[in-house]
């Protein structure tokens, strides 16, 4: 059936296979989308997949636009709790934050918590209310509220690591952006040492390939450039680049990530012909993917 397809593609993008999930999810609405009013759930489903497959790719123009869309479709009839509802309210805030919106996306993420706590009282302790503050955590840290930021993913994380457990991977993800705050906060060596315990429960419960392992390899790898250890950051570096562009794809965001990151390695033992290099590459796959006038570009 459709729902069996679609759940088909969703387990796909539990295991980084994007393109291979997009492709049954674009079957599936070229399927479903003549026949089907656009305010039923499966329509709704079908259009979040695809913009978390657009999220996933690094194409947050389309991401954001399909996001939007379903947010305003679902808002006609679904009750303002609906899963249908809030889930894309939360992955646009994402994309959000991704162009640097960071008061936006920190709005969006409060609304989901006030409209569940308007409406079943004091807000539950479940998965989604857990998910929703780590991100918040994470969006205090990009706003320089630091302290802020580490009490909540610190809260977060002792609840997640109670409920869910400590390799469960919504509670690492949780411990990836408290690092991520400890390194923009200059604790270069605390934010180490959190990532390195990070990576290697993601490596055993996710697998090396995963695009979330991945991830955190990058942002190991911006640390060790935060302490200045260039060589051995220019090393893990290379290693993720060859297997990102082999296995995410050019469009994906990591892959500039790391361009960049490769060019501070260069610039940090000297080499500045090679950082210029690399930073004038990566400009031009920012510029490429996310426009001239995006945060990244500028």
């Amino acid at each position: 059936t459709t729902s069996a397809f679609l759940d088909l593609g969703m387990i796909l993008l539990s295991q980084s296979k994007v393109v291979s999930a997009e492709k049954i999810c674009r079957r599936l609405h070229s399927r479903v989308s003549p026949t089907l009013s656009p305010e039923h759930r499966l329509n709704l489903r079908i259009l979040n997949e695809l913009g978390i497959c657009r999220y996933n790719l690094g194409d947050m123009k389309e991401a954001e636009r399909l996001f939007r869309q379903s947010i305003e479709i679902g808002g006609r009839n679904l009750k303002r709790d609906d899963d249908l509802l809030l889930r894309p309210m939360g992955t646009l805030a994402k994309v959000l934050v991704s162009r640097g919106e960071f008061p936006e996306a920190e709005k969006l993420l409060l609304a989901i918590l006030e409209t569940r706590n308007c409406l079943w009282g004091p807000v539950p302790i479940d998965i989604i209310n857990m998910h929703v503050r780590s991100f918040l955590g994470y969006i205090y840290g990009r706003r320089s509220m630091y302290q802020k930021s580490e009490d909540t993913l610190k809260q977060v994380l002792a609840e997640q690591t109670r409920i869910l457990g400590p390799e469960h991977k919504e509670t690492l993800v949780s411990q990836k952006y408290l690092a991520i705050t400890l390194g923009s906060w200059g604790r270069h060596q605390d934010s180490e040492t959190v990532l390195r315990d990070t990576l290697q429960k993601l490596e055993k419960s996710l697998g090396r390939e995963h695009a979330e392992t991945q991830r955190c390899r990058g942002d190991l790898i911006q640390a060790m450039n935060g302490q200045r250890k260039f060589e051995e950051a220019e090393r893990l570096a290379r290693e993720l680049s060859a297997h990102s562009e082999a296995g995410l794809g050019l469009d994906d965001d990591l892959t500039n990530f790391i361009t960049f990151e490769l060019g501070a390695s260069f610039e940090g033992q000297g080499r500045l012909d090679d950082a210029l290099v690399m930073y004038e590459k990566a400009f031009e796959e920012a510029s490429r993917l996310l426009g001239g006038e995006h945060l990244k570009t500028m």
